[in-house]
Parts: C-alpha cells; structure tokens; sequence
C-alpha cells in the first residue's frame, strides 16, 4: 500500500492544467560590456508577479552595471556565488519555503556559464592538474559535465514556479558539420541538449556604436532566432530575427501575460551580412553546441 507521505507528495505534483502559468525560462548571452546584465534585470522587473522578489546570484562583479539604473535593484536581492552545490542548498531552501526563500518569483543566474568555469578549475585543482603543467584529461571532462548537468536538473525543478533567467558569455568556433564560424552561448557540448530542451528562449545580445547623429550612443539588437552564423532560439511567437531589447521585453510580458503559448522554430536563415560565409548553411541545425572558453 503506498503510504500516505508518498500520496501527499504525489498530490503535491499536480494542478489543474486551466490553472497552470507559464514561467519564462531564458538563455540570453554576448560579449562582456554589451548590458547582458541591465536587460536580465529589465526583463526580471517586468514580467515579475508585484508580490515577489527577484534574486540575482552573482558570481563576479555583474550588478555594478546596475548601478546608473536604481529602478532595476529595487526587490532584487543579489547573492554571491560560491559553488555548485549552492545551487542545490538554493533549490531545496525554495520548495522548503524556507525564511527568506519563500518569496522570489524570478531567478537571474549572472554569469552561468563563469560558474561552469570556475567548478573546472576546483576540479583541476584537487587532480593537481594545471595549464602549466598538464592538459585536462577526459576524465576530468567528465567530472565536470556530471556536475553541471546535476546542477542544472536541480535547477530546472523550479521551471514551474519560477522564471529562470541564465546569462553567459560567448564564444566563436568552427561547426563541425558546416564548417563555418558559428557564435553561440560559451558552455560544455555534453550539457547541450540539457539547456535546449528546458529553455524558451535563446538570445544574443550586442551594441554596437552609432555616431550617425554626431553623439555616439550604443544600439542594442536581440537575436531570437538562428541564423547563418549565430545560435539562437525561440519557442515564442511576435519576434523577428533582430529586435530592440525593449521590443524583446515587451513580447515577453505580453506572453507570460497570455498564458505563454508556444509556436514551432522557424527554419534557420541567411541575414544579408552572413551571404558571404563560407560553408555548407543547408546542414546546419537551429541550435549548436556549448563549449567551455579559456578566458
């Protein structure tokens, strides 16, 4: 017979489905100084309940950026990062409703793809391996792939409850199949399909310089869907190719707002700069590997 405890938690698993809402879950990435971190908290602050906190988890220095924007810090706690197995504590202190835990409604992960990084140095560090002496080996690989994947999984337990923001780097590498330069989301290969499948959305953010008006001011585009040269993915209807962040912000609230349905990836294309590109563009998929960078 199945006892009641095992009966209570089971219950505890479901809801109505008419009840059910949508939380985001987004991989938003790009090079350092572009307003990764502005554009986290901007979309945090919109589509958060009014009840509810966001929590930043911090593994650098990323909230600074923050600081010509006040309206963005208010209801964010920030904390600091120190390890993988934070991220479990974390998780469990949530569905515990735990004091001071018990009120988030939206998690913004700052930079993850450096805490990746960071747990390959300890486990270097304990092998005694160094870049100065030695290689990582396959096994450390794979030290290092379990652990993020078990992070992630522990993560992604709160898909249904919260919204889960992760911020990366990026990085530049040849696509096998290809054979062209593809910029994507700087993590390990190997925990590729995790992220994949779990998130709504996968984004790369720039600014570049205009000075056509005589006062130089950075333009920022959004890419939510692939392209020729740079990964990308949407679940979610209203957004073209290339969009201003605000436009980007705004079909998220209105989604979450709607229910959140989704809608099929379009094929990948070929923008106008990326016709040159050389390579076999009819292989390509909608979304490419994860690696880990050097810097």
């Amino acid at each position: 017979m199945v006892s009641e405890s095992t009966l209570e938690a089971l219950r505890g698993l479901m809801t109505p489905l008419d009840q059910s809402k949508i939380k985001l879950k987004w991989l938003l990435y790009g090079m350092s100084g572009v307003g990764k971190t502005v554009e986290a908290l901007e979309v945090a602050q919109k589509i958060t309940p009014a009840d509810k906190r966001i929590l930043y988890v911090d593994t650098g220095e990323g909230w600074v950026s923050a600081q010509n924007h006040p309206q963005l810090k208010k209801r964010v706690q920030r904390m600091l990062y120190t390890g993988l197995s934070q991220f479990e504590a974390l998780v469990e202190a949530i569905e515990e409703d735990a004091e001071g835990f018990d009120d988030f409604g939206t998690i913004i992960f700052d930079e993850f793809s450096t805490t990746t990084k960071k747990f390959l140095h300890v486990v270097l560090d304990e092998n005694k391996v160094s870049y100065s002496t030695g290689a990582p080996e396959f096994k450390h690989w794979g030290i290092l792939s379990r652990n993020v994947e078990k992070t992630i999984w522990a993560l992604l337990r709160l898909k249904e409850s919260h919204n889960l923001i992760f911020i990366a780097h990026e990085k530049t590498k040849e696509n096998p199949r290809t054979k062209i330069m593809t910029t994507g989301p700087s993590f390990m290969d190997s925990i590729e399909g995790v992220v994949k499948e779990n998130v709504h959305v996968v984004t790369r953010l720039t600014a570049n310089v205009d000075n056509r008006t005589g006062v130089p001011e950075y333009v920022r585009e959004m890419q939510a869907h692939p392209t020729k040269t740079v990964v990308a993915k949407s679940r979610i209807g209203g957004l073209d190719i290339l969009v201003p962040p605000s436009v980007f912000n705004q079909v998220m609230y209105e989604w979450i707002e709607s229910g959140g349905s989704e809608v099929d990836e379009q094929e990948v294309v070929e923008l106008p700069d990326e016709v040159k590109v050389k390579g076999n563009f009819s292989d390509q998929t909608d979304f490419t590997g994860f690696e880990i960078g050097e810097e």
